[in-house]
């Protein structure tokens, strides 16, 4: 059975995940039992691995071609870094319609 391959490793993506999430460095090193130093390796290895030039360009492109979603990024259950999304946000990440725009 073929099987896509993985573009990020699972820490690599988790990584980029709580970034988006607005923790720091400091915070995912905490979390992760790493130096800030390997840290940065490692989501600089994410986005070298999703063609991106920086962790913004990279989560764009892990949305844009379905890595993440929104509701990945949202942080619902984080007590740190609880990232807030307007609905309509959501809604168009999301392709949802809202109905006529003025």
């Amino acid at each position: 059975m073929y099987q896509e391959p993985e573009l990020l490793r699972p820490r690599e993506e988790g990584m980029l995940i709580m970034r988006a999430r607005g923790f720091t460095i400091a915070e995912i090193s905490r979390e992760y039992g790493l130096g800030p130093d390997r840290t940065r390796q490692v989501i600089k290895a994410a986005c070298k691995a999703l063609g991106a030039t920086e962790p913004i360009h990279a989560l764009a492109i892990a949305l844009t071609v379905g890595l993440f979603t929104v509701d990945d990024l949202s942080g619902e259950s984080d007590s740190l870094g609880e990232m807030k999304i307007p609905q309509h946000v959501r809604e168009a990440m999301s392709g949802v319609s809202r109905g006529s725009h003025p």
